[in-house]
């Protein structure tokens, strides 16, 4: 599938299977590109006001060997020298800053994020232990190949939409949080606000096409920095057929096993754009990531009305554990979705005004029938009950004891109402003397 445009314009087309292509336009261009990896680019003159057929044969760019002797065991070098998947990786990163946000002159879009945390990889004897007895409702099976094992504990949930503001020259950002939302804790137990922040810093966005990406408070080079080919192991394993056009599934991995990189796969549009149309990537399972046992990120784009890419997906999981491979642990999940993307839509200056994250009033009290209608993306039922879940679960005796006792415990109190008793430390006391 060649990719074919008018000479130094973004207006192009691809050929079918069998390197049939039509083109047409009402400017006046006089020549066209032809261009496919592996191979040199071809430009063909045309005669502007005349429909014309032409014929172009592509010549492959790789330099031809004398002779190749095959040894059978022996392992092939892998080199960047000639290499197709590293032109190709190449090409990416020289366009790179024209598919990123910053190319506009300003950038406007809704955004929705949705957080959820649970105990994982629960063992059946754990989840049917007599003081689970009555919390039965509040465990979720899932596929046991995936991430966080069969049975999870949710125990946390968050949401939030928000409208998101970006100008570059001068470069501004205004955050309009519209609505938000999430599980509420007794407050005398659980600093809910702090609870919040601490996951928000542990999960940040992630741009790919950022020399570095920050994951879970650690730098990883991205598969598409400037240094990349240095680092990373690139290979062309396949060309996917999408939406848009025909992608190239390009695979990575680490050059040397144990170093802070990712490995995964990136598709590469194949329109001359050299944009990620998608990517899936994780971390080496024999890094020392904070004991990180295992990660998946998934980025989708989309394509824009300038045939242009747009972040619209990203999903970030992660488990961790004391053990690297087994027993229970604790999974985190961020998803965002973003929408009604414009582009150099002049914003006023108003908007940029005051602080930069802005919460509307009344944006922690949307009625269920807004987030119904507002959500950029589906949310499980089963997600949604943990709202009500542990709305129940506090309402429990036995599970407000036991919160108490846990309390008494750690803090040294017990609440009496009017009254605390404590603190434990002073219940007590013992001397070498008195005994």
């Amino acid at each position: 599938y060649v990719s074919i445009f008018f000479n130094e314009t973004r207006l192009g087309t691809q050929t079918d299977i069998d390197g049939n292509f039509k083109i047409s336009t009402n400017d006046d261009y006089n020549k066209l590109k032809f261009n496919y990896v592996g191979y040199e680019i071809v430009y063909k003159n045309i005669v502007v006001g005349q429909t014309q057929k032409l014929d172009v044969l592509l010549k492959s760019n790789a330099q031809s060997l004398n002779e190749v002797t095959i040894i059978a065991g022996k392992k092939v070098r892998y080199s960047n020298k000639n290499n197709p998947a590293v032109e190709l990786i190449r090409q990416v990163i020289e366009n790179r800053d024209k598919n990123q946000p910053k190319a506009y002159e300003t950038v406007q879009y809704k955004e929705y994020e949705k957080m959820l945390f649970s105990m994982s990889n629960i063992s059946e004897k754990f989840k049917n232990k007599r003081i689970f007895r009555n919390y039965q409702f509040l465990f979720q099976e899932q596929d046991s190949t995936q991430i966080g094992g069969k049975n999870l504990l949710p125990i946390y949930i968050q949401e939030k939409l928000a409208d998101q503001y970006l100008s570059f020259d001068p470069t501004r950002s205004k955050t309009v949080v519209l609505a938000e939302k999430q599980v509420e804790f007794d407050n005398r137990f659980i600093d809910n606000q702090g609870m919040k922040a601490y996951f928000d810093r542990m999960y940040q966005n992630i741009n790919i096409y950022d020399n570095n990406i920050s994951v879970m408070s650690n730098d990883f080079l991205s598969p598409i920095a400037n240094s990349a080919p240095t680092f990373y192991k690139f290979f062309i394993t396949d060309t996917v057929k999408s939406a848009t056009g025909n992608v190239i599934e390009l695979s990575f991995t680490p050059r040397t096993k144990g170093d802070m990189l990712f490995e995964g796969k990136i598709y590469i549009t194949m329109d001359g754009n050299y944009a990620v149309q998608k990517a899936s990537f994780g971390v080496n399972k024999n890094i020392n990531l904070n004991f990180v046992r295992g990660m998946e990120i998934e980025l989708a784009f989309e394509k824009n009305t300038d045939s242009r890419y747009y972040l619209s997906k990203s999903n970030l999981i992660a488990d961790f554990g004391i053990s690297k491979n087994k027993g229970m642990g604790f999974t985190g999940e961020r998803s965002v979705s973003y929408d009604q993307y414009k582009t150099n839509v002049e914003i006023p200056d108003t908007i940029f005004s005051g602080k930069k994250l802005e919460v509307l009033a009344g944006a922690g009290k949307r009625t269920d029938a807004f987030w119904s209608q507002n959500r950029l993306d589906s949310i499980p039922q089963q997600q949604l009950k943990i709202y009500s879940n542990i709305d129940t679960l506090q309402k429990l005796p036995s599970f407000r004891r036991t919160i108490k006792l846990v309390t008494f415990l750690f803090a040294g109190y017990w609440d009496f109402g009017p009254y605390e008793v404590g603190p434990t430390n002073t219940f007590y006391s013992f001397n070498n003397v008195e005994g």
